[in-house]
């Protein structure tokens, strides 16, 4: 509970009336009770420190009592729920506070920082004014941190020149879709030196990613080393209480959950997302108000967006529902443009991650489907665009569930085979502009891959067979592009060339078996084999390519580290595009 420091020449408590502290209770026969209570608050409770956020030159902060001390922010209320019992008591001071429009809950008053502070914080402020001047970062804060932040490089930034590079591509392809940061107030602060550090280093990790950023990048140092040497950075100054303005750390974790890198990236970045939301709800940006700043409102519905995909993407339960939300949505307020399309997709796929939910046995959606032509013209060009319409297809490959015997009639499997076809054509497309730094373009990408891995397994026979194998190999090549700036496009595509192989065998097994009159089948068969349900030629040809056994898991040890594009003995030469597993423009031609 937050209790609104003393006012200034209060040096004691014994010099303090009983009707300055409690108005309302002075009267009552409690009051004595409440007082000691309110009294022992005083005591514990530090007063609210200036501005702390970090600015540029690196002004050092106020130094924290604690890696761990809680956010604050001495300009914003902070939401109480009527769940909270300081509810109550804040509903009932003499000035009555803000309540939100759907009678949830109420917006406690700011704490008030001292006009005069006290020694340390003068010589701070001094520190302050001398860091300016010379332009010398030296953060305020516990050496021993001190020099891991300097160890890490956290307050080292690129030259201004790629800096700002990297802020335009940023605005010019990320926030379209999904403004994160009130683009007036950044490229202020930016100009004024005074933008947040960590959250500088957010944009700059987010926008490495895009190909173009690659000239940008120090020498010899790849986007997705930078962009995790970057996020290190971030978190190191989060936890060291570099920034602990709510509104600036629920951006910093939103662009912190578009980073993804490793086996456990997901994880960390859905970790930092829901993060993100912990900060808003703290906020009140879900709730109704009667003065609402649009850029929160956007802000808002971009995390509830992201929410969504993160779901998806970890196989998670949602950390948003709507009905806790009583804000006006994009639409009711009005919003056009990519912001909207984008905004109505992730509606889509809230509702289509039902689907996934235990109990439910059903294997699509076979209800009315949304049009792409009803989100984005069809003559809408440029990189936007064409991420809305990934992120369109990879909800409709969503809306139909993968299974061994799939209802090939029905019309959420037909929507999920078009939009696999319609993904891979985007990236096949003649001069294609690149797409953004978005965890969706590899998502979409391995949801294709999936889709004609799933058609190829349970109808190997289909007269679009080989049609299918040539975009299923088509996806894997794409991928392996997109490895350059994404780990978990590398590691799909590592576990789609070993499915390949795994074919591969299956199909030179039956001919082999064909050949030799059924004579393969008196092969020895070991138990793991029978368990497995492969006969002795499919064993044979396992214990002479070992490589080719099926993988353990997406992330596992070394899963695909011992393949590379047409590892093994069999390897669709015929089917594979030219150059596939070879490093190349990712312009994504070659399929």
């Amino acid at each position: 509970m937050t209790v609104v420091p003393a006012a200034p020449g209060m040096a004691s408590l014994a010099g303090m009336c009983p009707r300055t502290l409690l108005p309302e209770c002075h009267a009552a026969r409690g009051c004595v009770r409440t007082l000691i209570v309110a009294a022992a608050s005083l005591v514990i409770t530090s007063p609210a420190s200036p501005n702390p956020s970090p600015l540029l030159p690196l002004t050092p902060p106020p130094p924290p009592t604690s890696p761990r001390d809680p956010p604050e922010s001495s300009t914003r209320p902070r939401f109480v729920g009527d769940l909270n019992p300081e509810s109550v008591f804040l509903t009932s001071a003499a000035v009555p506070l803000q309540r939100d429009l759907a009678e949830c809950g109420v917006w406690a008053a700011p704490a008030l920082a001292s006009p005069h502070p006290p020694p340390q914080r003068q010589q701070h402020q001094q520190h302050q004014q001398h860091q300016r001047s010379t332009h010398v970062p030296l953060p305020h804060m516990p050496p021993a941190y001190r020099a891991y932040l300097d160890a890490i490089g956290a307050f080292s930034l690129p030259a201004p020149r790629a800096r700002e590079a990297l802020v335009s591509i940023f605005f010019d392809c990320v926030q379209p879709l999904l403004p994160i940061l009130d683009a007036a107030a950044f490229r202020e602060q930016c100009a004024n030196s005074t933008v947040s550090v960590p959250l500088l280093h957010a944009v700059l990790m987010v926008a490495a990613r895009h190909p173009s950023a690659a000239r940008y990048l120090p020498a010899g140092v790849s986007a997705r080393s930078f962009a995790q040497t970057t996020a290190e950075k971030v978190e190191a100054l989060l936890h060291g209480g570099v920034e602990r303005e709510r509104l600036a750390l629920v951006r910093i974790h939103a662009l912190l959950g578009l980073h993804s890198e490793g086996p456990s990236g997901n994880e960390t970045a859905s970790l930092h997302l829901s993060t993100a939301v912990h900060h808003a709800y703290s906020l009140g940006l879900h709730l109704d108000r009667r003065v609402i700043n649009r850029e929160e409102l956007r802000l808002w519905w971009v995390l509830w967006a992201l929410d969504a995909l993160q779901a998806s993407l970890c196989g998670r339960p949602v950390g948003v529902r709507r009905e806790d939300v009583s804000v006006p949505t994009p639409e009711q307020c009005g919003e056009r443009g990519l912001f909207a399309a984008a905004m109505a997709v992730a509606s889509v796929l809230a509702e289509v991650i039902s689907l996934y939910r235990p109990g439910n046995t059903a294997s699509g959606w076979e209800g009315p489907w949304i049009s792409l032509e009803s989100l984005l013209p069809a003559d809408e060009t440029g990189v936007a665009a064409d991420t809305l319409r990934l992120f369109y297809h990879a909800v409709a490959i969503l809306s139909h569930r993968s299974s061994a015997s799939p209802d090939t009639a029905s019309a959420s499997y037909a929507r999920r085979m078009a939009s696999a076809d319609a993904v891979v054509a985007l990236f096949r497309a003649p001069n294609k502009a690149l797409f953004p730094p978005l965890p969706i373009v590899p998502y979409a990408v391995a949801l294709a891959l999936t889709s004609y891995f799933s058609i190829l397994r349970a109808d190997p026979d289909s007269p679009h067979t080989a049609a299918h194998k040539t975009s299923f190999l088509c996806a894997c090549s794409i991928l392996e592009e997109l490895d350059t700036y994404w780990f978990f496009a590398g590691a799909m595509a590592a576990m789609g060339r070993q499915a390949v192989e795994r074919m591969a065998v299956k199909e030179a097994a039956g001919v082999l078996r064909v050949l030799s009159g059924g004579a393969g089948e008196e092969l020895a068969v070991g138990p793991a084999d029978a368990a497995a349900g492969e006969d002795g030629v499919e064993a044979w040809f396992l214990q002479l390519f070992p490589d080719l056994a099926l993988p353990t898991g997406l992330f596992g040890d070394g899963a695909g580290a011992s393949l590379g594009a047409g590892a093994g003995a069999f390897a669709w030469d015929e089917l594979s595009p030219p150059g596939a597993g070879a490093k190349a423009e990712p312009m994504w031609g070659g399929c």
